[in-house]
This record gives C-alpha cells, structure tokens and sequence, in this order.
C-alpha cells in the first residue's frame, strides 16, 4: 500500500482530468436520479448505520474502516473518506480515495447483488481509467472477490489482515 500516487493527473478516455469527476457531495436531485423516495430512504438508513468515528472525526460504517483510515492516517497518505464521483449521469461512493487510486472495502460473502454493482462501479472506473483500485476483503472471502472479480483489469485484491 505504500505504492500509492497523490494527485488527479490521470486523463479518462475523453482526455479529462481525473479531478473533475470528485464532487464530494451529493447532487440535489440524488433522490429522483436514484430511485426516488427508494433512494432517499436508503441514504437515510445508511447514515443511521455510521457509527464508528475514524482518525480524521469522519463517521464511518464499521471498524473494519476505521483500521484502514488509521493505517492510510498513520502512513501519511492523504485519503478522502467516501468522496462523490460523477461519472457520465451516475454518481459513485468508493470507500476511499487517495490522489488518483481508489480502496474499496468488500466484506459481504456470497451476496450477489453486492458483487454485481461492485463489478459495475469497478468497470465504470476502469472505463474512466481511474488509477488503480485496490479491493480489501476479510480472509474468508477472499477466493470469493478473486472468483466474481477476475475478468476485471487495473485492480488488486488484498486481504483486509494483511494491513
């Protein structure tokens, strides 16, 4: 992990800067975009569910989190914890972004609608050429991220102990 590279210098195929995707907060119509009342009221549940405070007095899902955001904290590495990333008409939550790489935390097993939109947000950041994306999983489902994730490029799948 100490391989990372700050800064948004990186062009997406349209020969944009990475830079002018990060929005770092939701649009007004995030709601309507999303799926409506639907939408909101997962944002809602969500945001109950944040309990855990991390290094930097931001509120983070789990523990899980908060031991990635103390490693990048102690490290020096300047993260962002869940930035907004516009992408063509879709908005994306990556767990943490650091300069122009991006570290997803998977910790559901067997869940696939999970995997899929996982899959899905990883394509759109491959199709962007967003840096690399590094893929933390607990041990137990490790064989699992490398099965459903193999046919993707420009990623790494790491067991989350390992850090």
């Amino acid at each position: 992990m100490r391989g990372f590279t700050v800064g948004f210098n990186k062009k997406n195929h349209r020969g944009e800067a990475y830079s002018n995707y990060v929005i770092n907060k939701l649009p007004s119509n995030w709601g309507q975009t999303k799926g409506g009342i639907k939408r909101v009221k997962m944002k809602d549940f969500n945001a109950q569910r944040k309990k855990v405070v991390g290094p930097k007095g931001e509120i983070m899902y789990n523990n899980q989190e908060k031991k990635i955001a103390e490693f990048l904290h102690k490290n020096n590495l300047r993260y962002k914890y869940e930035p907004v990333i516009k992408l063509e008409s879709r908005c994306y939550i990556p767990d943490f972004v650091i300069g122009k790489n991006i570290i997803e935390r998977c910790g559901y097993g067997d869940w696939n609608i999970y995997w899929s939109n996982i899959i899905r947000k990883l394509k759109q950041f491959e199709k962007y050429k967003i840096g690399k994306v590094f893929i933390l999983v607990p041990s137990r489902n490790f064989n699992l991220a490398i099965k459903k994730l193999q046919k993707l490029n420009n990623l790494i799948i790491l067991k989350e102990e390992e850090i």
